[in-house]
């Protein structure tokens, strides 16, 4: 009986050393590495088959130190994100970024692969890569998503926004956002001013203008300049 207390705690010392050596050798620790499917079985069984083919075409070509079809890899990948498996579609489009590095699209999927894995520092980095290779409000709006995580890091957005104005030019979504974001930081009349425009080119573009019209109301009911 007096060696249990001895035993006990060696027990938990092998347990600790194991879970620290498994945080320290394992990089996806304390990120999500799979979500739930969404698809019917049928669905599941094809999607199985084509990434065990794509992947099984990708290494033909590399064992014959030939380049893979590239496309395989945007397919693979895809295929693994739609069975849940993010770590795998995670690494099958970090080895085509070995290949092509300036795929605009590529890089914003691989950054919604890692947002959905919560790496939001990587997510971030895909996002802004995405970016700065093709300016796209998609991709504004995706490097806004993960800035506006942080509530520090307002002044960002602002930028972002304006950002979109000089290299895109005024639309309804940006003028939009800004008005929003001039509302929810007490510029009331610049709110309202952003909001105008958008007005404006929603009439002219049979846009949402009741929507709009909406949130003018509300910035004008609730808004306290500041």
């Amino acid at each position: 009986m007096k060696k249990l207390p001895l035993i006990l705690a060696a027990i938990v010392i092998i347990v600790a050393g194991g879970y620290w050596l498994f945080q320290s050798t394992n990089p996806y620790y304390g990120l999500v590495t799979h979500m739930e499917v969404q698809s019917d079985p049928e669905t599941v069984t094809t999607l199985q088959q084509q990434l065990a083919q794509s992947l099984s075409s990708i290494t033909a070509s590399k064992k014959a130190d030939e380049r893979p079809d590239l496309n395989l890899y945007e397919i693979a990948g895809t295929d693994a994100y739609y069975l849940g498996d993010l770590v795998q579609a995670r690494e099958i489009y970090e080895e085509y970024f070995t290949y092509n590095s300036i795929n605009p699209a590529a890089w914003n999927t691989y950054g919604n692969i890692v947002y959905m894995m919560e790496d939001w520092d990587k997510a971030e980095e895909a996002f802004r890569t995405a970016l700065e290779l093709s300016p796209m409000e998609e991709f504004y709006r995706d490097v806004i998503k993960v800035i506006e995580r942080d509530e520090t890091r307002g002044l960002e957005v602002e930028d972002l926004l304006l950002d979109y104005i000089d290299t895109i030019g005024q639309t309804q979504w940006v003028m939009v956002q800004l008005g929003e974001y001039y509302a929810d930081h007490g510029q009331c009349q610049k709110s309202l001013d952003h909001y105008n425009v958008a007005l404006t080119l929603a009439k002219n573009e049979s846009g949402p203008v009741e929507s709009i019209e909406q949130d003018m109301q509300v910035v004008e009911d609730t808004c306290i300049e500041e």
